[in-house]
C-alpha cells in the first residue's frame, strides 16, 4: 500500500502468519532473556513458515519496483485547414471593365466577308425563350454595324420576320477580332401549347445588304413571335495571346429566385485547370449582370477579393461570396445572371434565375 515501509508490511505479514499457525496447532513462543528452550516445531510448520515470509518479502519488492506510469492521453493533432471550404467574402470596391471601342470608330461598314456568323447559346431571358447570334469581325481592321441587322427565321411561316425591336438604328463599332451579340426571344408559355414551331436556321441580312445564313438555331414561334431583345458587343477586347488567367473556368452557385428590391447572394467558384498556380494580380475585375441590359436590368463592375485567395494552386479551386442588388423595377419572370472576370479570354459563367 501507498506509504508503508516494507518492515511495517513484513511485520503485518509476520503477525497473521502467526495467527494461521496457531490455529493449527503450532506454538511459537517467544524469546526471552534467560529463558529456557522452546520444543521444536515440526518439519512441515518451519517449512510454512519459512516459505510465507519469502513469499510475502517478494510480494513487497515487487509492489516497491518502479510502477509503470500511468498513460497518458496523446496530444490531439491540430487539425488541417480545408481549403476552398468557405467562400472568400465579398468587398463592394468598384472595378475597371476591359476598353470599349470608341463609338463611331470604324471607318468603314461590315460586309459578310468580314465576319465570323453562328449561332450561340440558348437560353431565357424575363419570360422569355432566347437563341444568341455572335457576329466576330475577322479583318484586320475595325468595321461598324449601322443598326441590327434583320433576321428571318426561314422555316416560321407568318411569325419568320424577326423584330429589331428598339435597336434597329443601334451602331455597333467592332474592333479587330471583337464580336457582336444578337438575342432573339420569343415568348415561352401560351394557351394550347404542344406544337412547336422551331426555327433550326435564319438569315441574317447586315445594314450593308449582304445576306447570311446561319444554322444550328432553336428558335420556337408557337407561342409568339420572334423579337431582338439584346445587342451589343460580346467580347470588350480583340483576341489576345493567351494567359494565366485564361485558364480558369467559372460555375455560379445561385439561388433559384431573388425578389425585386432585395439583394442576389450567390457563389462564383474559380477553378485553376492548368498544371501550374495561376496569380490573381493584379487583382482583375468582374462585371455581372441580371437581366438583358433592358430597363429594370441590374447590372456592376467590381474588383475580385483577391487578398484572401491571391493565387490559385494547379488543380485547385476558390470560391468567391457575389452579391448584386436587384431593382425594384426588374420585370418580373425568369431572367438570365451572367458573370465574366474581365480579362481577355477570361472565363464566363451564367444561370437562369426567377425573379418574383
Amino acid at each position: 500500500m501507498p506509504g508503508l515501509s516494507r518492515r511495517a508490511l513484513l511485520a503485518g505479514l509476520a503477525g497473521a502468519i502467526a495467527m494461521a499457525l496457531a490455529a493449527t496447532g503450532v506454538v511459537l513462543v517467544a524469546a526471552r532473556g534467560g529463558g529456557g528452550s522452546r520444543p521444536p516445531a515440526p518439519a512441515s510448520a518451519r517449512n510454512a513458515a519459512a516459505a510465507v515470509p519469502a513469499q510475502a518479502e517478494a510480494a513487497v519488492v515487487a509492489s516497491d519496483a518502479t510502477q509503470p506510469p500511468t498513460p497518458t492521453a496523446a496530444p490531439t493533432p491540430a487539425p488541417t485547414p480545408k481549403t476552398g471550404t468557405a467562400a472568400v467574402p465579398w468587398v463592394d470596391s468598384p472595378g475597371t471593365p476591359q476598353s470599349v471601342p470608341v463609338s463611331g470608330s470604324a471607318g468603314r461598314a461590315c460586309r459578310a466577308a468580314d465576319l465570323d456568323v453562328a449561332a450561340g447559346l440558348s437560353g431565357a431571358l424575363q419570360n422569355l425563350a432566347t437563341q444568341e447570334l455572335t457576329l466576330r469581325d475577322r479583318a484586320a481592321d475595325p468595321c461598324f454595324l449601322a443598326g441590327v441587322p434583320q433576321v428571318v427565321l426561314t422555316n416560321a411561316g407568318a411569325r419568320s420576320r424577326v423584330s429589331p425591336g428598339q435597336f434597329a438604328a443601334k451602331r455597333l463599332d467592332l474592333a479587330a477580332g471583337a464580336s457582336a451579340s444578337l438575342v432573339v426571344g420569343t415568348p415561352t408559355a401560351c394557351a394550347g401549347t404542344g406544337q412547336p414551331v422551331v426555327a433550326t436556321s435564319v438569315l441574317l441580312t447586315l445594314p450593308a445588304g449582304d445576306a447570311v445564313t446561319v444554322g444550328g438555331t432553336q428558335i420556337d414561334t408557337e407561342c409568339g413571335a420572334p423579337t431582338v431583345v439584346a445587342f451589343g458587343v460580346a467580347d470588350l477586347l480583340p483576341a489576345a495571346a493567351p494567359g494565366p488567367l485564361d485558364s480558369l473556368s467559372a460555375t455560379l452557385d445561385a439561388p433559384q429566385t431573388v425578389a425585386r428590391g432585395a439583394v442576389l447572394t450567390y457563389q462564383v467558384t474559380l477553378a485553376n485547370q492548368s498544371p501550374v498556380p495561376v496569380a490573381l494580380s493584379p487583382c482583375p475585375s468582374y462585371t455581372e449582370v441580371l437581366g438583358g441590359g433592358g430597363p429594370g436590368a441590374a447590372q456592376r463592375t467590381l474588383v475580385l477579393n483577391c487578398p484572401a485567395g491571391a493565387t490559385i494552386a494547379a488543380g485547385a479551386s476558390v470560391t468567391y461570396k457575389v452579391e448584386l442588388a436587384v431593382p425594384a423595377s426588374t420585370p418580373a419572370g425568369d431572367t438570365k445572371l451572367t458573370w465574366t472576370l474581365e480579362v481577355p479570354d477570361g472565363p464566363v459563367a451564367g444561370t437562369v434565375i426567377t425573379v418574383t
